[in-house]
């Protein structure tokens, strides 16, 4: 009886626990929709305030205001952006009447030749002797000398004396193409160039050559980005690659002419040769000397002396050499090693003092015998390119004589 009367208390207090979980279910979703329905009510009751007139009139003064203070302060920026604008311009075009007034009265003010002004030039062989000296052993055999240019990897100057390359641009005269200096006169041929350089004499016009503008012009020209490009780019490409290819030969070939040889007045690259030199004939019979005796002519021309800012673009480093090994100093001695690889930077900042000391530029005793025209200096390009020869025809032969010995088995076979 005991556990009867447990178990009925037992579920009744389930039931009572059930019953309340319901009702406060039940009491949930009433105050849901009580809440619910609140918030339609109090929608529709802003709505009909918004609708009324009073509230529309509130409303328009509020925006009105705004709009106001917005278009205040968007005037005020106007302002300030037309002062800033105007203040700018009149900047602009105060400096650019400045720089023209510099530039008028630099222009009328002539250049005294006793004022001994450096020369501003584009045409320093810094950078390719910089690049001659990264090369490595591949791309100095196989593209350099093969295209018989072995003598500029001995390069020896990375530099220009200013005062000095004023005063030989100045004496140089392209209608004869002659240096008029006080006690003498060098004829500039491309025999010089040659005595010089030790580069080749004779041979094709790169001009008169085959041009070629297929895929490896436009493979050449997709590393720039088609843009216009100066040394410096060159520059780097060169180091950047360690291939010996048709790329590389284009980039060291550029950077030649266009340090050593001539370039724009810009300071751009001209590459105007480009299509010459993926062309078909090889470099190896290009006439260099004549090419450098043309940009001589033709960078004298255009240049004009009395402008401090007229930069010169043309072969300065031939006529600097020419000076240097004619006119004779008391250090002079003959010797077998040519100009291009005895003078350096520093020996030509010396020679410029001891010709100011001595007076003047050019004032030196005339030296007709320093330059010997002996090939022993230039032996290690050509024993290289013999050993690349002899290498060769060895290899020819050997191919000759194995595919005799097959032959002959075959036949003794067939026997």
């Amino acid at each position: 009886m005991k556990m009867k009367r447990h178990v009925m208390k037992t579920l009744k207090k389930k039931k009572t626990l059930e019953g309340d979980k319901i009702q406060k279910k039940q009491t949930k979703k009433l105050m849901k929709q009580d809440e619910t329905v609140l918030k339609r009510i109090e929608k529709k009751t802003t709505q009909e305030r918004r609708q009324s007139p009073r509230f529309q009139k509130t409303k328009t003064k509020k925006s009105m205001k705004q709009d106001k203070s917005v278009f205040k302060h968007l005037k005020r920026k106007q302002l300030k952006e037309k002062k800033t604008n105007e203040a700018e311009i009149k900047i602009k075009i105060l400096k650019t009447k400045t720089l023209k007034v510099v530039k008028e009265k630099k222009a009328k003010v002539p250049i005294n030749p006793n004022d001994r002004v450096s020369l501003r030039t584009r045409m320093s062989p810094k950078k390719f002797y910089d690049i001659v000296k990264s090369l490595n052993k591949e791309q100095k055999k196989k593209t350099v000398r093969e295209m018989r240019l072995g003598s500029l990897l001995r390069i020896a100057t990375n530099g220009i004396s200013g005062k000095l390359a004023r005063f030989i641009v100045n004496s140089f005269n392209p209608s004869d193409m002659k240096m008029h200096l006080p006690n003498a006169k060098i004829d500039v041929t491309p025999t010089l160039v040659h005595d010089l350089l030790r580069i080749p004499l004779g041979g094709k016009d790169i001009y008169n050559t085959d041009q070629y503008e297929g895929k490896e012009l436009m493979d050449w020209k997709q590393q720039y980005n088609f843009k216009a490009m100066r040394p410096s780019d060159l520059e780097e490409r060169i180091k950047e690659s360690s291939d010996s290819g048709i790329i590389f030969r284009t980039n060291f070939l550029l950077l030649f002419v266009n340090t050593i040889c001539e370039q724009n007045k810009p300071g751009t690259c001209k590459t105007t040769v480009l299509p010459h030199l993926l062309g078909k004939t090889p470099m190896r019979e290009i006439d260099w000397c004549g090419f450098i005796t043309n940009c001589l002519k033709m960078s004298k021309t255009t240049w004009d002396e009395t402008d401090r800012g007229n930069y010169y673009c043309g072969p300065l480093l031939v006529l600097l050499l020419a000076y240097l090994e004619f006119m004779r100093n008391d250090k002079n001695e003959k010797r077998q090693i040519h100009a291009l690889h005895f003078w350096d930077y520093d020996m030509m900042l010396k020679r410029e003092k001891v010709d100011l000391k001595s007076g003047d530029f050019g004032t030196l005793e005339w030296n007709d015998d320093v330059i010997e025209n002996n090939e022993e200096s230039d032996t290690d390009e050509n024993e290289d390119m013999k050993l690349d020869e002899l290498v060769f025809k060895a290899k020819k032969n050997y191919k000759k004589l194995v595919n005799d010995k097959i032959e002959v088995k075959m036949k003794m076979k067939q026997m």
